[in-house]
């Protein structure tokens, strides 16, 4: 047991720039369990994460296989998937992959050459869920910044992790793999990021909720109800959410212009709000390392003197632990959470939820404690 809970601040010098959002990177992999170099694309996918923390939004297209559904099969197709493992990075072209869906070895790249680009909206998620009748209510938010033209629409997936399966291993006598010896096929292998659910009326998102020209400062959002399948299991769900465009020439998808603009994730039951542009858009969060052992080092900047509240819960969304409850100034602030509770109870190891809240806004991120 921990009898010492740590809160350290420190001050940096830092310059934000405002009417800009920070974006996010939906990685679509398409996979299934038959696929034999599919573990090695999840090898590189939880790389790409751990190289980027809070800035990917991973979804399993499972293509072939028990969890392929008409949502995983349409996209497929527009996309012209022609191997796998094949992922797109927001829908957009990779000059160094040549290709809207790319090989493995070209979605480091790919997410390096985008996720620096400001894009012009904040995505937002606010979700309860009832674990008597298992129905969860969702709200997306479009947040806009920037000025957009198009056919916008949003777009809303379940995905469920850590579902066992039997997966086949091309890697089972690769030394250099973490494959390696693992058995070909795989016996329990542990499925990430598998999308069981469009809540969209389209599989290219909803239309008419965003008008066709956009200016900043406007914001949009559509709501959902879903009752989550019995055969789910709830803990392990995350809604995926993101704004795109779409385009077709005639019935075929012009997979040209149909790129993600933003994307957003979180834990079922829980909330990533954009409810205020401007606030949000100048207050970014991280944390490192993730996973830890001892230590949580929140990272919290704000372009304005302001409230802050970091409040960790657990997967359900009960508070475990206050960090702050004060107002903070303008600049890069550190805070060190123990992995305890607020009695200083050393807590089990497992996923948890660091909230910042500044103003009417909250922003999410999930660490996990070994």
């Amino acid at each position: 047991m921990k009898r010492i809970q740590l809160t350290l601040l420190f001050l940096f010098t830092v310059t934000f720039s405002f009417g800009q959002a920070q974006r996010n990177i939906v990685i679509e992999e398409f996979t299934g369990t038959w696929c034999g170099y599919c573990p090695d694309g999840l090898t590189i996918l939880e790389g790409i994460e751990t190289a980027n923390p809070g800035r990917i939004v991973a979804l399993g297209m499972h293509i072939g296989d028990q969890w392929d559904f008409a949502y995983t099969t349409v996209i497929d197709t527009a996309l012209q998937v022609n191997g796998y493992p094949r992922a797109g990075v927001d829908r957009v072209n990779y000059s160094g992959g040549n290709a809207f869906v790319m090989s493995r070895g070209h979605w480091a790249g790919a997410v390096a050459a985008r996720i620096n680009q400001t894009a012009s909206c904040n995505v937002g998620i606010i979700s309860s869920y009832n674990t008597t009748t298992r129905v969860a209510n969702i709200t997306v938010s479009a947040n806009f910044v920037g000025a957009e033209t198009g056919d916008l629409r949003i777009t809303c997936l379940l995905a469920e992790n850590d579902i066992s399966s039997s997966q086949s291993n091309y890697m089972n006598a690769d030394q250099s793999s973490p494959w390696y010896n693992m058995g070909n096929p795989i016996p329990n292998y542990m499925q990430k990021d598998v999308v069981r659910a469009c809540l969209s009326a389209d599989n290219f998102g909803d239309a008419g909720i965003i008008p066709a020209s956009v200016t900043a400062g406007n914001s949009y959002s559509k709501s959902y109800s879903f009752t989550i399948p019995s055969t789910w299991n709830a803990s392990n769900v995350k809604i995926a959410a993101f704004v795109n465009k779409y385009a077709a020439n005639g019935s075929v998808v012009d997979i040209t212009n149909i790129p993600i603009i933003n994307g957003a994730e979180t834990e079922l039951g829980t909330s990533v709000a954009v409810e205020n542009v401007s606030e949000i858009s100048a207050t970014t969060v991280s944390t490192q390392p993730n996973p830890f052992s001892e230590f949580s080092f929140i990272n919290v900047s704000v372009a304005q003197t302001a409230p802050v509240k970091i409040v960790v819960t657990d997967i359900l969304g009960r508070e475990v632990n206050v960090i702050c409850n004060e107002t903070i100034t303008v600049g890069a602030h550190q805070f060190v959470w123990a992995g305890t509770d607020n009695k200083f109870n050393e807590l089990a190891s497992g996923t948890y939820l660091v909230n910042v809240y500044s103003g009417d806004a909250v922003k999410t991120v999930k660490v996990v404690k070994q």
